[in-house]
This record gives structure tokens, C-alpha cells and sequence, in this order.
């Protein structure tokens, strides 16, 4: 058989049991319940093969696209015979090359330095050569999020994203900023180590600082608490807002005469290098001691 046509299939016998038979590198096996499977067989050098050509369920439903497309892939493989190329050789050639392609991607990836061995290694050079402080915060810092989060990922795959998405998860500024910085020290180290080409933290947004959590102000029912508890020295702290310094050096020698009837008190100050006038509110004067011991 040449090539398989309509016809050749319909007068494919079915006795009730499989059989085959070959012709020409094709190989016929019709089923007991009629289906048939051909497929393209060969000897060379010692050695068999076949590859799939055709699957029917019955003699009678073959399409003649089926037929086209088995017929183009059977000439195909006998040119290949012709020319001396073993099929199934070719074939497991290939497999065999990719088997080995793939094992050394495995390795290598295996090999590839990842997050968690940046940070051990991190922690091990760069921190020693940091203030105590700095170096306690930055070591915790690795063991909270950058492990946890980064560890398993190789350096060669962390992009901005990955790096964002781990400063977005952190809602407290201070300590957001804090990780951009540590992360921006971490990846330059890889830079400079030649583990990656570019650093992925490089001109990550900075943090805005969080100035509401700098401001204090006593409401007015903890303000008269804080006032009906305080000594006449605290109150005059609080009506002045003076040092605490310069309050405890003051002198009655250092009281301005009153002019339009108001106090004032001539501090030296030991910034400006000279004495500055502070006018002294009627409260803030009834607060300093009536009594003069010496001045």
C-alpha cells in the first residue's frame, strides 16, 4: 500500500477478533469492534519503530482530511528512510537532549543565589560596620520581612513590584521607611557583588514622615489636671515656655523695672551670647516667689 485511502479502509475486514497486517511500512490493526489504527512501521539497522498515523472508531467514519494528513506525515517519514534518518533515533535524540537541558536549568537554579542568602550574607559583612542601633533594627528587620516575605525568591527574578508590594504591607512610616532604606543597602550590596546587574530598590519612593504622630496637644480637661497638679515652678514653665535651665538661674536682679505696668525678665540666653527681655504675664508673675532669699 502506497498510501491509505477511503477505499482500502472500507474493505478492511472485521472477523470478530484484532488482527494485523502490514504493507510498505504501514501497519494495519483492525479491532474486534471494528476500530482500526494505522500507523507508519519500520525496520532499520536492527531496530523497530512506529509512529502513529490514524485512529478510527469504525471503518466508516473517516474523513478525507484525516486522510490527507496521515498521507503528508507518511511520506514525510519514508523520505526520512531514504535518507538514512532513523525516526525513533531522531526522536529519542531529542528527547534526550531536552532531558539534559532541563537538568541543568535545574541545577542551575538550585546554585542561584536567592534573598535569604543575600540577607545571611548581609547581616554577616555590611551590618558589623553599622552603628549598634542601626545594626539591631536592620537584623530584626531581615528575620520580620524581608525572609519571610523574599527569602525563596532568586535575586535574578525580584523586581520593583515584588519590593513595593512589601513596603505597601507596612503602614506604620516610620518603620516603612526604615525597611526602603535597609532594602536600598541590601540589593546595592548584591550590585557591588556582581549577583545582580542593576538594583531593583534603586529611586524607590521615599516615605513621607508621619508628622501627626509628632504632635501632642492636652485637651482642655487634661490640661487642668495637668495645672492643678503642677508646683508654681512647673506653671511658670508652662506661662513662659522657657527652659528648665535658665528657670532654675534666675535671679530677682535680672527683673526689668515694670513699664506700663508689665514685668519682664532679662534672660541670658546662652545661645544669642547676650540678655533678652521675656515679658512676664501678670500669671506667670504671680507664680515666682514672693519672699526674695538674697537676690
Amino acid at each position: 500500500m502506497r498510501k491509505i485511502t477511503v477505499g482500502a479502509i472500507k474493505a478492511l475486514k472485521v472477523t470478530g477478533s484484532r488482527h494485523t497486517s502490514r504493507d510498505q511500512n504501514i501497519e494495519i490493526r483492525v479491532g474486534a469492534n471494528g476500530s482500526v489504527a494505522i500507523d507508519f512501521y519500520f525496520k532499520d539497522k536492527g531496530r523497530t519503530g512506529r509512529e502513529k498515523l490514524l485512529r478510527l472508531r469504525s471503518r466508516d467514519s473517516v474523513g478525507a482530511e484525516e486522510i490527507a494528513d496521515a498521507n503528508e506525515r507518511l511520506a514525510e517519514l519514508r523520505h526520512d528512510l531514504v535518507l538514512g534518518v532513523t525516526p525513533i533515533i531522531a526522536s529519542k535524540k531529542i528527547k534526550a537532549a531536552s532531558v539534559r537541558v532541563t537538568a541543568a536549568k535545574v541545577i542551575e537554579r538550585k546554585n542561584a543565589p536567592t534573598v535569604a542568602r543575600l540577607a545571611r550574607d548581609y547581616e554577616a559583612i555590611h551590618l558589623p560596620t553599622l552603628k549598634h542601633d542601626t545594626r539591631r533594627n536592620y537584623s530584626q528587620m531581615l528575620r520580620d520581612y524581608v525572609i519571610p516575605s523574599l527569602g525563596p525568591e532568586l535575586l535574578a527574578e525580584v523586581n520593583r513590584g515584588l519590593l513595593v508590594s512589601l513596603l505597601d504591607g507596612e503602614k506604620r512610616p516610620a518603620t516603612k521607611a526604615a525597611l526602603r532604606r535597609l532594602l536600598g543597602g541590601l540589593f546595592t550590596f548584591a550590585v557591588e557583588r556582581e549577583l545582580i546587574p542593576a538594583s531593583p530598590a534603586f529611586k524607590l519612593t521615599k516615605v513621607a514622615p508621619d508628622v501627626r504622630s509628632r504632635q501632642r496637644i492636652l485637651l482642655p480637661k487634661e490640661f487642668k489636671g495637668f495645672w492643678a497638679s503642677a508646683d508654681n515652678a512647673s506653671r511658670f514653665l508652662l506661662a513662659t515656655g522657657q527652659r528648665v535651665a535658665e528657670v532654675a538661674g534666675m535671679q530677682w536682679t535680672d527683673m526689668s523695672v515694670p513699664v506700663d505696668g508689665n514685668h519682664g525678665w532679662l534672660n541670658r540666653d546662652p545661645k544669642l551670647g547676650q540678655q533678652v527681655l521675656i515679658p512676664l504675664s501678670d500669671l506667670a508673675y504671680s507664680l515666682l516667689p514672693q519672699e526674695r532669699d538674697g537676690d
